[in-house]
């Protein structure tokens, strides 16, 4: 919420969350942030849908969003990028 509010990165096109998943179970831990994602897209101005990233690289555990940023017109892109830990 804080990129999509405007208090990380405001006016940036793109940002950058990294998840760590520590029970080895990387498909259900994409499925549970992405179901969340979903639900809450309409409080966090979502617009499209979760999707893998194919354009900055072809790391199989990278996503993005996109959502409009602090109401405004400004966009932002996050890629989400899950790393194991196990």
């Amino acid at each position: 919420m804080r990129f999509v509010a405007g208090k990380y990165s405001p006016g940036h096109d793109w940002a950058a969350m990294l998840g760590f998943v520590i029970d080895g179970d990387h498909v259900g831990s994409t499925r549970l942030v992405s179901d969340y994602v979903g639900w809450t897209r309409r409080k966090t101005n979502m617009e499209g849908d979760w999707a893998p990233d194919r354009d900055c690289g072809l790391h199989e555990k990278l996503y993005r969003t996109c959502h409009r940023q602090g109401g405004r017109i400004s966009r932002i892109t996050i890629l989400n990028l899950f790393l194991p830990m196990n």
